[in-house]
This record gives structure tokens, C-alpha cells and sequence, in this order.
């Protein structure tokens, strides 16, 4: 019969091999992480590229900036580049100042050009999901291989897309 000493005494003896030898093998490595600004017509966007394959970006929403992804990226990265960005008017890229969605998609693209991503999926939040939108459907001839929303209402600019070149996506 196991009484509270052999108990005890089991327990301590848990504890120390545990103590000596970890459960799991820490195997964890920070990805190196590429930064930079794309200077853009009246703004500087700042993006970060952390680790290394199929292009993941990441678009925050209207109340955060890049950093809105820290978690994402730190489970993506090892199998994926995972891109990040702060829109126009956020830090660090330039000053800080109410956002003009007209000019997100554009920066998007020119983000997806200078990094030379042939294919791209895009994971969007809020506002950011807008400017996915907008890139999509503003910029047909760029690959995107899937489009991750959430919490993402608004409306596209009509004046980007021809409502004639909507049929093709309906």
C-alpha cells in the first residue's frame, strides 16, 4: 500500500530527474529578420521579412501597426517568408497622420514588386483587409494564392476596378 512518504519521496524523485534531463529539447531559433522602407509618393512604407519560402504578408488593421503579427510570424517563419508592413501614416515608416485607404493597394503592390514576390498569400485584419481587396482586384496580373479576412467591412473604390471587371470574379 502506497503510503504519504512513498509519495512524497516519488514525487521528489520526479522532480529532480526532471530538473536534470528537460521534457523537451529546446530547438528554437529566432529567424533572421530583413527590414527596410519603400519610399512611396508622399510616404515611406517601413516592412519586415522574417524567414524564408512562399511569401505570407501580413495587413494590419486601422488601430495597430506591424507588430500586430508578432505571434503569427514567429509560428510561420520557419516555413514561410512572412511579411509585414506598417500602411502609410503609421510608424515607423513616416509621420503619423489620418490614413488614405486610396493609396494602400498601390503601396501593396509596389511593396510586392520591390521584394520580388511572384506569389503571395495575404492575411489581413480590419482595414488591412480593404487594402487586400483593393490589391486584388486593382492589380489582377499579380498572383495572390490565397486571401485569409477578419473583421474586415468597408467598400472597395469604385474607381479602381470597372465594375465590368467584376464579372470575372463573381
Amino acid at each position: 500500500m502506497l503510503n504519504r512518504r512513498d509519495f512524497l519521496l516519488g514525487s521528489a524523485a520526479v522532480a529532480a530527474i526532471s530538473l536534470v534531463r528537460p521534457t523537451f529539447p529546446q530547438t528554437t531559433t529566432a529567424a533572421a529578420i530583413k527590414r527596410g522602407f519603400l519610399g512611396r509618393p508622399g510616404c515611406r512604407v517601413y516592412y519586415e521579412v522574417t524567414g524564408s519560402g512562399p511569401a505570407i504578408i501580413f495587413a494590419h488593421g486601422l488601430g495597430s501597426n506591424h507588430l500586430t503579427w508578432w505571434q503569427q510570424v514567429v509560428h510561420f517563419s520557419d516555413r514561410y517568408a512572412c511579411v509585414t508592413f506598417s500602411h502609410r501614416r503609421y510608424p515607423p515608416g513616416s509621420e503619423i497622420g489620418v490614413p488614405d485607404t486610396k493609396e494602400f493597394a498601390g503601396d501593396l503592390a509596389a511593396l510586392i514588386e520591390h521584394l520580388q514576390l511572384p506569389n503571395v498569400r495575404l492575411v489581413a485584419q480590419s482595414m488591412g483587409g480593404v487594402t487586400s481587396i483593393e490589391y486584388i482586384l486593382s492589380h489582377p496580373q499579380h498572383k495572390a494564392r490565397a486571401l485569409v479576412l477578419a473583421s474586415t467591412s468597408g467598400t472597395i473604390q469604385r474607381s479602381s476596378v470597372p465594375l465590368s471587371d467584376l464579372r470575372g470574379y463573381c
